[in-house]
């Protein structure tokens, strides 16, 4: 990885959302510099980079991230092996982590990321507790210190959101303020790692739950309700559960079919307007002489 693997990446995503490059250096740097910098001969201030990116409507952080996934396969490999150790496949987790040649690590955040991922694996294997691991990490990403950054690496969100609750019960509530501040520059920005949006903001509104500021963490978790069901379409899936119920009626004696029909329901009443869908549910009220109140299950 260098800085003319960073340049033609820039250049990549102004591509990608259809800038010319006398659109993208306007105002910022002339176009013979750009080429300069793209073609390596030539390197550019940390501030014109950034103004780059802003007009590329891209975060920094965001950028550089998604740059290192694509280019650093020490991060695409230690990436693989937190994904298991999250979705508690410890016995996977465990023999890729072994496998792994940590004297292959050069960059001074994969270095920090292997270590987390040891962390967070020993404690999921009970080897030592969830407070040890955190008091551990939290000093691995030099915890406070680290909430002063303006910006911070997916390592540094991912160790914070894996300490946020040990944080909340010793009744640190910078870690609140952290949130808020962050979650409110995203909005304010309309800039977000996509990876991170939905747990960072779950995280800041629970952690501002906790010191009342309620206020604040409803106006997050509309922004991210909003945010996320506005590129979701829902109607191919529950299109796809109606006529689902209707083979598993028609094939089986049993009411398996009850169940894509509540799946089916679920995703309905995630719509606020639901007349897109009443001629489904007059046909699951004919067809199956049932309606939605009927689905519903106590226990």
């Amino acid at each position: 990885m260098n800085n003319n693997d960073f340049a033609k990446f820039i250049d990549e995503i102004r591509e990608s959302r259809k800038m010319s490059r006398e659109e993208l250096v306007d105002g910022i740097l002339s176009i013979r510099q750009y080429f300069r910098f793209i073609k390596g001969e030539s390197s550019l201030k940390n501030q014109t980079i950034s103004e780059l990116l802003e007009r590329l409507e891209i975060a920094d952080v965001v950028s550089y991230e998604y740059f290192k996934r694509r280019n650093d396969d020490n991060f695409v490999k230690l990436k693989e092996i937190y994904q298991y150790v999250f979705k508690n496949d410890l016995k996977t987790a465990n023999k890729m982590i072994s496998d792994f040649d940590e004297s292959t690590l050069e960059l001074s955040s994969n270095k920090k990321f292997f270590s987390f991922i040891k962390e967070y694996l020993g404690q999921q294997q009970e080897l030592w507790s969830y407070e040890t691991a955190v008091q551990r990490v939290l000093d691995l990403i030099e915890y406070p210190d680290v909430l002063d950054k303006q910006v911070h690496s997916f390592v540094e969100k991912t160790a914070l959101v894996y300490a946020t609750n040990y944080l909340l019960k010793q009744k640190d509530f910078r870690i609140s303020t952290y949130y808020y501040n962050l979650v409110k520059k995203e909005i304010d920005t309309k800039t977000h790692d996509e990876e991170y949006r939905i747990a960072f903001r779950v995280m800041a509104a629970k952690s501002l739950g906790y010191i009342q500021e309620f206020n604040k963490a409803l106006y997050i978790l509309k922004d991210t309700e909003q945010q996320f069901f506005k590129g979701i379409e829902f109607m191919p899936m529950i299109t796809l559960y109606y006529y689902k119920a209707l083979v598993e009626r028609d094939m089986y004696d049993d009411e398996t079919y009850k169940r894509s029909l509540r799946k089916m329901y679920c995703l309905i009443n995630l719509l606020d307007d639901r007349t897109q869908t009443e001629k489904i549910e007059q046909s699951v009220e004919r067809l199956f002489n049932i309606k939605e109140v009927e689905l519903i299950q106590f226990k």
